[in-house]
């Protein structure tokens, strides 16, 4: 019996050794194709703007797969077998993408395309979508072909097959690199030796002892403080006679004002978002969006 035991052990560690080596080689042989060789995904997009007469490459984005960074000396577009479109040349300061990271950039419109210094026009390959297209890469190592991603999914699509889909975002108001919410009414800026600091306030700092390390001491702010800018620029002009504050400059903005200014969303109007069950959104809301679709193409043949 002791000896069955003993065997069942030894069997137990060597089926335990075996799955663990096997678990150690795949990991290493993982990690030799992720630096072996070069993995690029990305896509360029196109598009028509009103300052040119061609198409013209908008934005670029590179993803590099491979846990090595990849130099990047020139980018084109390669349509069907014959044409190759510069997208951008680095010249003696080569693009380097990290290993797992990427690369995004927006370009400007164009004044025209050219080849062997005569105007060119390559409109008809850039809007044919049956014309093959792939990014080539140029690199010290050679040419590089970058791989379509995999497709993205983006709930906003969903909205034009189903009316009921809300595609809802933050929306978020900065000043000098902070956000703040819409409840702020002022924000204070105070420079002190060559440094600044901001301080936003809501109707209820009134009451609230806030900024301890800018004030010395607690403040609790007067009520009338809030009234006005030049109420609470005058408060801070006080409280820097009695040497609870320091500062050389300051400078006080209506947020309620930055907002409206920058700000384009009708708060005025707001939309309720309902909750809906699967036989509302999917089958009802379904329907409707349907019956609507039909109506807008019969409005647009009409109007052609």
């Amino acid at each position: 019996m002791q000896a069955l035991l003993v065997d069942n052990f030894d069997t137990i560690i060597a089926i335990s050794s075996a799955v663990i080596s096997i678990i150690a080689l795949v990991f290493t042989i993982k990690a030799f194709w992720l630096k072996k060789g070069a993995k690029i995904t990305g896509y360029i997009i196109f598009c028509s703007d009103i300052q040119s007469e061609d198409d013209y490459p908008e934005e670029i984005i590179l993803n590099n797969n491979k846990d090595k960074s990849i130099v990047i000396n020139k980018i084109f577009m390669r349509f069907g077998f014959n044409c190759y479109l510069l997208i951008e040349d680095f010249g003696d300061k080569p693009l380097i993408i990290p290993a797992f990271e990427s690369y995004k950039k927006k370009y400007e419109p164009i004044v025209s395309y050219s080849a062997s210094a005569n105007r060119a026009s390559i409109n008809k390959l850039i809007k044919d979508k049956k014309i093959k297209r792939k990014i080539y890469l140029s690199t010290p190592e050679g040419k590089i072909i970058v791989s379509s991603p995999k497709k993205q999914w983006d709930p906003i699509m969903l909205c034009f097959k189903n009316c009921a889909t809300h595609y809802v975002e933050p929306d978020r108001i900065y000043y000098k690199g902070n956000a703040y919410g819409c409840r702020t009414t002022y924000l204070v800026e105070l420079k002190k030796d060559g440094k600044e600091n901001i301080l936003s306030f809501t109707p209820e700092d009134a009451h609230l002892i806030k900024y301890k390390n800018i004030f010395k001491g607690d403040i609790i702010f007067n009520e009338t403080a809030f009234d006005s800018v030049e109420k609470l620029t005058a408060y801070f002009m006080e409280l820097k006679k009695q040497n609870m504050v320091e500062f050389d400059e300051i400078n006080v903005i209506d947020f309620q004002e930055y907002l409206g200014v920058n700000y384009q969303i009708n708060k005025d109007k707001i939309v309720e978002i309902p909750k809906l069950n699967v036989i509302q959104y999917y089958i009802l809301r379904k329907i409707i969006t349907k019956i609507r679709n039909k109506e807008i193409k019969k409005q647009n043949k009409k109007r052609k």
